[in-house]
């Protein structure tokens, strides 16, 4: 079946809440787990409302092809072979107490 876009996302954090003025850090991963290529997908997350001083790293595999870091709000321009990901470690400091 051609031109069948099947992208996945998911957001991770292995803590619950934070208060204000802590470390944050949690994941973003963007997989291409269909069978076609996929070019100009845009990734982005703000959490400028409860986050500074933000700086994020790309872990890439599968040929995916993703500047590997950065600061401020994730905004980014990808392209995903099949079977590609990008993993975002995403660090900051919280501005407000927060729960998920």
């Amino acid at each position: 079946m051609s031109g069948v876009t099947d992208l996945e996302i998911t957001k991770e954090s292995a803590v619950t809440a934070v208060e204000q003025g802590a470390s944050l850090t949690y994941t973003v991963i963007v997989s291409n787990i269909g069978a076609e290529d996929v070019t100009g997908v845009t990734v982005t997350d703000d959490y400028s409302d409860f986050m500074a001083g933000v700086s994020w790293t790309a872990l890439v595999s599968g040929g995916a092809v993703e500047v590997t870091a950065g600061s401020g709000i994730l905004n980014e321009v990808i392209d995903l072979p099949a079977g590609s990901s990008v993993e975002y470690t995403i660090s900051g400091i919280s501005e407000a107490s927060c729960a998920h």
